[in-house]
């Protein structure tokens, strides 16, 4: 997608024709009625009859003389050169009135793009680079796209972006779009009383969005037009989180912990989702030769389920199995009235398959940094502060990141030195290999620890050689590295997933959809790829959940590996094919995937290269998610869940014991 134009003019009959409603629901005043054509848009461009772009100095005038350092730091200004901020303002000698149907404009949109196809813009589309550089004010000389300028601009435009969705449409139609408004619209500055308000206004006849530009009283001239670039947020310290990018500020003696949620928390989110939790009943017993009859709505069910103790039936009412696709909700109901029915979702599961419930109930495992398993993760829609104090001290250094001051000092990968952080934490996976393999919709495969999918010497993984053949570093993290993954809550498939190291990018995708952040494995275990080179990988699992309590998990004995198609570096964090292992969904990528014995295989080249391999010392369970304490009462051992899940490990020492963390398996 991409959209360059120019231009501002009055509302007029643009909006009268087929949009008042829209204009009803922003609040905006009603438009005057013009000869224009609507169907062609605005047809004059007249914000210059009413509006000014004026330069302030802001400062002292510079010395002649200037370090190297204070210039680059001055290029990478909105305004560089002589320290001058442009200003909008009313020109217009009678000024403007908010009650005015003829005082609402529409501001064009120099560009519209999304995140993953911006770079590629700026460097192929004529003059976009030089365009955006001069709005930016990035210096750019010369006729053909420099790196350095493309990577300025990227740098600079989380100040000038502005975002919006589609409410119809697939899940990739659905993404947010990013824009940038014209060189009039960009110049329109900041205020917490804000003169005017704007929001995107998209022209279905068109196809084509603009921003609405309105007044919110009554202005003389002279007067400056602003906007409140935070709006609708009315929480002090979440404004100042906000607003960083314009107004940097020092948050590193904000306290960054972050403790699970209260009991409130979850009861919120279980009304939000409308769940009728079931009543108490006993399970159902089956003769050892019962046919269950499958109700789905899932085409893959229908195809591969082949199993002669199973059989698919049309009708819901007599399905003894319920193998649904979409939410299901109403267990309640399902409980009175058929209280045999097994159904492959759990009520609440979303507090495990939700990116930000997975992040809270984490921490009754790891306290308020999460468990070793799960990297640091924030909630920005509601730990913005906490993250920003975060990140700021890992760009201070290691000496400026303070642990929670209730948090013990262990490794969760070795276990020196830890300790329980509550006594109802459950911290282990079931020993599935001293149960019967229960029949269940995957077939007959053989159970197995997660732990277990990879040979008993997999410790060697992390070890120094295998760390200095892939490149990577000697320590875990570091310390100061800020690579960060920005995910929706409740989206897969790396939709609308980024990889930053830009504060400014993470704080401004808030606006977008709900996310979370977390810390990016800057430093993964890397496969060799004979045709690409050293490659990230992950390992996916399928498992069954047959019970919380007690724990009952199945591994699927099929696992496989899923691979990056370019060489892993820090660097290109836009480029998908380098830092994403999901590539079966885009038919023009290549799709690399390996199954568990040739995994194994190659996995014992690897790790028979390292002359030193640690012996496993962490009782396989520890790192498992599905381990966490549910408050589930005894009725929810009739629900089952099929779960995927992937692995990444990291590589790395243990700070404490020194040990390389054999297991250091990361859920993404």
């Amino acid at each position: 997608m991409f959209v360059a134009r120019s231009g501002c003019g009055t509302l007029g009959g643009f909006l009268e024709h087929k949009s008042q409603p829209v204009v009803k629901a922003l609040g905006v005043g009603s438009p005057a009625c013009t000869p224009a054509d609507p169907s062609s848009g605005p047809q004059v461009f007249d914000a210059g009859e009413v509006f000014g772009i004026m330069q302030v100095e802001e400062v002292e005038e510079e010395e002649e003389e200037e370090e190297e350092a204070a210039q680059d730091v001055r290029k990478r200004q909105p305004n560089p050169g002589s320290e001058l901020c442009c200003k909008v303002i009313v020109t217009r000698e009678s000024g403007l009135q908010a009650a005015d149907p003829n005082s609402i404009f529409l501001i064009d949109h120099a560009w519209t793009c999304r995140v993953e196809h911006a770079r590629q813009q700026l460097l192929q589309v004529p003059g976009l680079l030089h365009r955006m550089a001069n709005l930016m004010g990035v210096e750019f000389h010369g006729e053909l796209p420099s790196a350095e300028a493309v990577g300025l601009v990227l740098e600079e435009m989380w100040k000038f972006n502005q975002t919006y969705q589609l409410a119809h449409g697939t899940a990739e139609e659905k993404m947010p779009v990013w824009y940038i408004m014209d060189e009039f619209g960009s110049r329109i500055q900041h205020a917490d009383v804000p003169s005017f308000a704007t929001a995107p206004f998209f022209y279905m006849p068109q196809q084509v969005a603009y921003t609405l530009l309105w007044p919110l009283r009554d202005l003389d001239t002279g007067e400056e037009v602003t906007r409140d670039f935070a709006y609708g947020e009315t929480d002090p310290l979440m404004r100042k989180c906000m607003l960083l990018p314009w107004a940097p500020a020092d948050m590193l003696d904000l306290n960054s912990c972050t403790p699970e949620p209260p009991a409130e928390h979850y009861q919120a989110i279980l009304k939000e989702n409308k769940e009728k939790l079931p009543l108490a009943i006993s399970p159902v017993v089956y003769p050892d030769n019962h046919i269950f009859k499958v109700y789905t709505d899932m085409q893959q069910v229908v195809s591969s389920l082949t199993h002669p103790r199973f059989t698919l039936t049309q009708s819901e009412a007599d399905a003894d199995i319920l193998f649904n696709f979409s939410h299901f909700k109403d267990y309640r109901k399902l409980s009175q009235e058929r209280p045999g029915v097994l159904l492959n979702q759990f009520p609440c599961e979303n507090l495990l398959t939700v990116k930000d419930c997975l992040a809270s109930i984490a921490r009754r495992a790891g306290g308020p940094e999460g468990p070793p398993w799960l990297p640091r993760t924030f909630n920005l829609r509601t730990e913005l502060p906490q993250f920003v104090s975060y990140f700021q001290q890992r760009e201070r250094g290691p000496s400026s990141v303070s642990a929670c001051s209730s948090m013990s000092t262990h490794c969760g990968n070795c276990g020196a030195g830890a300790k329980p952080w509550a006594p109802n934490v459950t911290a282990s996976l079931v020993d599935c290999r001293s149960s019967p393999l229960q029949h269940s919709l995957l077939g007959s495969g053989k159970p197995l620890l997660i732990s277990q999918a990879l040979p008993s010497n997999s410790s060697s993984l992390a070890g120094p050689q295998l760390q200095k053949r892939c490149g990577l570093p000697s320590s875990a993290t570091g310390g100061e590295d800020n690579h960060w993954i920005c995910k929706p809550w409740n989206l897969a498939r790396s939709l609308d997933t980024h990889v930053t190291k830009n504060l400014h990018s993470i704080i401004r995708h808030r606006e977008s959809t709900p996310k979370v952040v977390s810390k990016y494995i800057e430093s993964p275990v890397l496969f060799l790829r004979e045709d690409v080179g050293k490659v990230k990988f992950d390992i996916r699992y399928i498992v069954l959940l047959r019970s919380v309590k007690p724990l009952r998990l199945f591994v699927y004995d099929v696992f496989w590996l899923r691979f990056s198609n370019r060489a892993f570096a820090l660097s290109d964090l836009d480029d998908y094919e380098k830092h994403f292992t999901v590539m079966n969904y885009n038919p023009d990528v290549v799709l690399k995937q390996v199954g568990p014995e040739e995994a194994v295989g190659q996995i014992h080249v690897e790790a028979s290269a390292d002359p030193d391999p640690a012996p496993p010392t962490v009782p396989p369970g520890r790192t498992g998610p599905l381990g966490l304490s549910w408050e589930l009462p005894p009725e929810f051992l009739l629900w089952k869940a099929i779960v995927g899940t992937a692995m990444m490990s990291r590589a790395g020492f243990c700070v404490v014991s020194g040990r390389p963390p054999h297991d250091a398996l990361c859920l993404r």
